[in-house]
């Protein structure tokens, strides 16, 4: 197979569309999809390694809607989305990311990412949401946060039977996680909680549950 690498920026803008099918493209430094209709992806089906980010490298998602790549993430590369304003990118469900930040300051609707996230390798960082709230998967899922849980803005809602698993530390520095029914957060090593962070729950018949 033909092989790519980038080393620097690869800025994707406008219809732009880099398909990585029948090719390794290997990314070590950034990708940057700002463009309405841009996508870096891979239209290959089934279990591929058409894409893969490297140790360190980044993703950014600086556009409203669009798709998540389908790749190979290592531990300690980062999917940041930046640019949603009121609809979710779609993804592959199960895809495993290293980092994943959510940081959207002018999300103007609550955003749904409808597919399960199952497992992040490193950390879960939710930096903006600007007045509305982000929920990951649909009923019944649980993501697994294998280093930390941060939040230092926006709301995070956790809704119906699912669960936060945090392996690592969680800091909820700012901002709100707001429980629907029989929903929970569970820690495995420490936890914090910044006097300007909530905990609210959507009813009182809401069952929520901590677990250290």
């Amino acid at each position: 197979a033909e092989t790519a690498t980038i080393n620097g920026k690869l800025y994707i803008g406008g219809n732009s569309i880099y398909d990585a099918q029948y090719s390794i493209t290997t990314v070590k430094g950034s990708v940057i999809d700002s463009g309405a209709n841009a996508e870096f992806k891979t239209t290959c089906s089934g279990t591929c390694n058409d894409i893969i980010f490297d140790e360190g490298s980044f993703y950014y998602h600086l556009r409203n809607g669009g798709v998540l790549p389908k790749a190979v993430y290592h531990r300690l590369s980062t999917v940041e989305v930046g640019g949603v304003t009121t609809t979710a990118p779609t993804h592959i469900s199960g895809q495993t990311y290293g980092n994943f930040t959510w940081n959207c300051p002018n999300q103007s609707t609550g955003i749904v990412m409808a597919s399960a996230m199952d497992t992040l390798m490193n950390n879960f960082t939710i930096q903006n949401t600007g007045t509305y709230a982000i929920r990951f998967g649909g009923t019944n899922n649980e993501i697994r946060v294998m280093g930390n849980f941060v939040q230092n803005a926006g709301t995070y809602q956790v809704i119906t039977s699912n669960r936060l698993r945090v392996f690592g530390n969680a800091y909820f520095n700012n901002g709100v996680v707001d429980f629907t029914s029989n929903s929970g957060v569970h820690v495995y090593k420490n936890f914090s909680q910044g006097s300007g962070h909530l905990f609210t729950r959507s009813s009182s018949s809401v069952y929520v549950q901590f677990q250290f």
